[in-house]
Order: C-alpha cells, then structure tokens, then sequence
C-alpha cells in the first residue's frame, strides 16, 4: 500500500536533511533544480549518504544514486512512492536528529554554542582529542606529528579514510559531523575552533627513549582491510558479493556499478596498505587472509561470492583458494580484466611513469588529476608482490564441502 502523500513528503524532507547534513550546506540549497553534484557530492561521499539513507529509508539504495537522479527533482521521483515517515534506527539518531541543525555546519556560530556546552561539561568527553586519537590512528602516525598547523591532507587524509575517521568519531563521540570537515577544517587549529574547545599540544603517552626513531611497520596481526557497503541489503538468507581491490588498493573502483536486479548486497574493500604504501611487504597469500578476515565479519560462514578488477581478480582467487581449503564452500568467482599471474614483468617506477602519461591508470584516482605518490607506491608494492606469487591451484578437502557444485568462475574483460 502506497504511504500518503503527507508521510511521503515527511519523509522525503528527512531525507533532505541528511543529505544536507552530510554535505554540510542549508536545506534550503536543496531547491527542486539543484544538481547534487554541484553541491560538492562526489562518488566517495555519495557512499556515506547511502549508508546513512539505507536504515533511515528501509531501501536498497546504489552507490550510483545520484548518477541515476542527478537533481533533486529526480530524487523526489524516485523517493515519494517509496518512503514513509522514517523511524529512527537507533537510540542515538533521536538525539542526533534534534542536533543536527547545529553540527552539519562545523564552525557555525549555532554549532560552536552547541559544543561549547557539551565541552565545559565535566562529564562529557574532550571531542579534540578523540578526532586526535581515532586520526593517528587511521592514518598509522604518532599524536605529537599533529601540529596546530599541519594539514590533514599531508598526512594522508583523503576523502575515502574521512569516512572512516567520520564514522568513528560518531560511534565514539556520538555525534555526527559533516563529510567536508576536513575540507573547511585543514588543520589542528580550525578543527579547535569548529568544535568550540581548546586543547592542548598533543603528546605521545609515555614513549620510551629511542622509540620513534625505530623504523617498525605494522605488524600483521595490526593489518586490517576496511569495507564499504556499495549497495543492496545484508541478510542472513542471502551470500554477499566482495569486490576486493585493484592494484591502486581503493574501492574507487566499484563505486558507479550499476544495481544488481538481485539486490544482493555488495561490499568494495580497500588495501591494508591503502594509507601506508611504503610498508607493502607481505605476501600476496598474506594479503588474502587478511582480506578474509574483513569477510568473515561480515560474514562468517559460506557460501561466498568473491570478485575484482585487474589484480583485484587475483586477490579474489586466492582468497577464494583459502577459504574453500578451509571447507568453505564459494560459489561464484568473477575475475574483470585479470593479468595472468606468473607473467606480468617487472614494472620499475620510470615504467610506470610512462604508463601514466599513456592515460593506463586512467580511473584509479577519485579525482580527474594524475594518480598520487601515495597510488603509485601502492601499485609498484602490489606489482612486486604479485611477481613473487606462485599460483596454486583450487583444491577441496571433500567433494562435499563444496556442496552446491563446482566454483562457478567468471573471467571478464
């Protein structure tokens, strides 16, 4: 049964308000004409309005939303024979709804008497220094290289692991700021100022002497890969479809698929080293069972549906190679335009430079611009792994584990 016309216009107005609280701009930008894209929503923040769309609105929403309704007279289209008046999905949207006003436009005067209340309270936690603490360590650097003048953007904070930091700070400070933060709020400085606190120098806690100067990367066990929801819905009664990463380790890739009519859930995945490209040593197995650790806690237990583009391809067979050794059972393998392993040559960095300016890697930055030092060392780590990759084949403890039948592969250009 169709909702009617006043919830559908209720709900729909939600709507608005989330976008507008994610882009951080006025609901009132949001005129019937308006292109979402010139609003300042990109691919990569199209993605964490989904996200929050999806429980809100109850819809299997696409990572390609506003692709598909590029205006928000499109949007209203599509929305208002679909959405009744959301229901809040957690204890703290009720809460989060009643401040949003105020927190979608970090360094607002409104936002800044906001937090300064919550900040003078004794009992509340200092917001500062839990963005601090949850930025070292996403981007895998020690408190004291924040300086009240350094730029999160050199430190690698791009606007893929801003999504992450964003999500984490909600989860630990309950409270929702913007996808653009980081872009009106660049350094230690303005980030004091938008949230209405002052805090003092950061400092390392209780470093032994000679520490820093250590050059220690991250040890495995610390390795971990970060997922996205792309599109559909999670269900139990259902197998997930896991798009692992190319060589560029962004998710950049699968961000414009098109819907799948199955609906089925679909998660893009980046590289452990996607952020920290200079320690790219392990193995490729190693990769693999680090990117089966991100599967299984999604979802722990078979039957799986793994798959990638380039040298993603590989990752989802060898991933797939460990789980079926395990007595998992995968069902669907899919390998996009996949080098063959064993025989892609050494490629030096002058190699790839000329590579670039042949327009290859065309598609592997999230901007128009040419891809970043931090892409390229990932790539070149990527290459060198795959040239020391022995290929094993796919074998089963018992025809039984693999009870639905033989993997059905899928190897498309």
């Amino acid at each position: 049964m169709n909702p009617s016309t006043g919830d559908s216009t209720a709900g729909f107005s939600r709507i608005l308000e989330t976008i507008a609280s994610k882009v951080g701009i006025e609901i009132s930008e949001l005129t019937e004409d308006a292109k979402i894209s010139d609003l300042g929503v990109d691919s990569l923040l199209t993605i964490s309005i989904s996200s929050r769309l999806r429980p809100e609105t109850g819809l299997d929403l696409p990572s390609s939303l506003f692709i598909s309704y590029p205006t928000v007279a499109q949007l209203r289209g599509f929305f208002l024979d679909k959405v009744t008046t959301p229901q809040s999905v957690a204890d703290d949207e009720d809460s989060e709804t009643s401040s949003r006003t105020a927190v979608s436009s970090p360094g607002s005067s409104a936002s800044r008497e906001s937090l300064e209340s919550v900040a003078t309270t004794a009992a509340e936690p200092d917001l500062v220094a839990i963005l601090i603490s949850i930025i070292t360590l996403e981007v895998g650097i020690d408190a004291t290289e924040i300086q009240p003048s350094t730029l999160f953007a050199d430190l690698g904070v791009d606007s893929l692991l801003t999504i992450s930091i964003l999500d984490s700070f909600k989860s630990e400070a309950r409270m929702s700021l913007a996808a653009t933060f980081f872009h009106e709020n660049s350094t230690l400085t303005d980030v004091e100022k938008a949230l209405g606190v002052s805090s003092e120098p950061q400092k390392s806690p209780s470093t032994p002497p000679g520490f820093l100067e250590m050059n220690i990367g991250p040890s495995k066990q610390s390795l971990r890969s970060k997922s996205v929801l792309l599109q559909g819905r999670p269900s139990l009664n259902r197998p997930a479809l896991f798009l692992l990463p190319d060589g560029a380790g962004s998710l950049f890739s699968y961000i414009s698929l098109p819907t799948l009519l199955s609906g089925v859930a679909v998660y893009g995945f980046d590289s452990p080293f996607h952020n920290s490209p200079k320690d790219y040593t392990l193995s490729f197995e190693e990769v693999a069972s680090i990117f089966i650790k991100e599967i299984r806690a999604i979802q722990p237990r078979g039957p799986y549906m793994l798959g990638g583009w380039s040298l993603g391809g590989i990752h989802a067979y060898e991933a797939s190679r460990q789980l079926i050794a395990q007595g998992e059972t995968v069902t669907n393998l899919i390998m996009i335009d996949s080098p063959c392993p064993g025989t892609l040559p050494p490629l030096p960095s002058p190699t790839l430079n000329l590579l670039e300016k042949a327009g290859i890697f065309d598609g592997l930055s999230a901007s128009s611009g040419p891809i970043t030092e931090r892409t390229r060392l990932h790539f070149l780590g990527s290459v060198r792994a795959l040239e020391n990759y022995t290929v094993k084949p796919i074998t089963y403890r018992s025809r039984s584990k693999q009870s639905n039948g033989d993997l059905g592969l899928r190897w498309g250009c």
